[in-house]
């Protein structure tokens, strides 16, 4: 299998290579040099581990580029390389498990997580504090989350933060 670069989706290598299940975002040398300067001589996964609020970093697709580690445990994952995956296939959205995926069902309009990711791509203003619903199905079943989420623009990608994940109700679905 390929790999791509988690940032510009570049070809960078085969699976073969890159063994390490905890390996991270993949950059290019292009990429890795933009983040590295940009994050002061660290790695952006290290920078973005300074934080005890979850973050995670999208490109222009909605894509994760990066995720710090309360983000994994917000979102309860455990092995799986979110780099590259869509937003709502990052979060285990219930709607981008509908046959379309993320970001064509007819649901994916009133997503605050894809909305304020797009608006502040689009604009390059950031969103803050924008409550939401994310209903997200997982082993446990079917998890509603309320988040207030924030977006800033950093460089060609989106920062977004969650907020006080404020009440976190679990409810299944048959």
């Amino acid at each position: 299998m390929s790999i791509l670069c988690s940032n510009c989706q570049k070809l960078i290598g085969c699976e073969s290579f890159h063994t390490d299940p905890d390996l991270g975002p993949t950059l290019c040398p292009e990429c890795g040099d933009q983040y590295i300067a940009e994050y002061g001589g660290v790695s952006l996964s290290e920078h973005l581990d300074r934080f005890e609020e979850p973050i995670m970093v999208f490109n222009g697709d909605v894509r994760v580029v990066a995720c710090n580690r309360p983000a994994r445990r917000t979102v309860e994952m455990s092995n799986i390389r979110p780099y590259g995956l869509l937003s709502g296939e990052f979060l285990d959205c219930r709607n981008a498990s509908l046959g379309e995926g993320c970001g064509e069902t007819p649901y994916c309009s009133q997503c605050v997580i894809r909305n304020s990711v797009n608006q502040t791509l689009q604009t390059g203003k950031p969103v803050e504090n924008v409550p939401g619903l994310f209903t997200g199905s997982g082993e446990n079943g079917t998890c509603t989350y309320r988040w207030n989420i924030s977006t800033r623009k950093v460089g060609e990608t989106v920062h977004l933060s969650i907020h006080q994940p404020a009440t976190k109700k679990a409810f299944s679905y048959k």
